[in-house]
């Protein structure tokens, strides 16, 4: 079980019988986190950054991105990372949902722009799905990018968010309530 505190990325073994252990430290306020294949990935949303680490090796941490804007949620597929910029980059760009290859990282790239607030994000199939804490909506685009689409709107600060075969799932920060709607 692996999750983020305050400068740090950690886990333990799913029993809780381990102890805890410190897989990345002096990181700049780790929000998003992802494991896959025993790499862990995850944001630092006050440096700007989407990392990776291989958890089985000494390599230590990997840059996939840097300027982003405030990176939030974060997932991965089988060959690449996507993330939620909260606000603009560093260049100047709009809060936007991003994605970069994880082999030869060339630049990230922009799939959906001009998101109000985005946070959680997640893939299924062949879409990225996000909510915009701002904007009150849950989004999709392609994940080779394209027009992206409304799911839900109205919503009270949507935040977590999770997909699989037959619905999207996500959490309502400021009513508490967990809804759900098929794909």
């Amino acid at each position: 079980m692996y999750w983020v505190t305050p400068g740090t990325v950690r886990w333990t073994a799913k029993d809780g019988s381990d102890v805890v252990h410190t897989i990345a430290s002096g990181q700049d306020g780790p929000a998003g986190l992802v494991v896959q294949l025993g790499v862990a990935y995850w944001t630092n949303f006050l440096g700007g950054t989407v990392v990776g680490l291989d958890t089985s090796g000494d390599a230590g941490v990997q840059v996939f991105a840097a300027g982003q804007g405030f990176p939030s949620g974060i997932t991965v597929d089988i060959g690449n990372l996507y993330w939620a910029n909260n606000v603009g980059d560093a260049d100047g760009g709009t809060p936007a949902i991003m994605r970069i290859a994880k082999v030869n990282m060339p630049s990230p790239q922009v799939l959906a722009a001009d998101q109000a607030g985005p946070l959680g994000v997640a893939q299924y199939g062949s879409h990225v799905y996000w909510t915009n804490n701002s904007g009150g909506t849950v989004m999709r685009v392609s994940k080779s990018g394209g027009s992206a689409e409304t799911l839900a709107f109205g919503q009270a600060s949507p935040a977590g968010i999770a997909v699989d075969a037959r619905a999207v799932y996500w959490v309502n920060r400021d009513d508490g309530t967990v809804m759900g709607l098929a794909r």
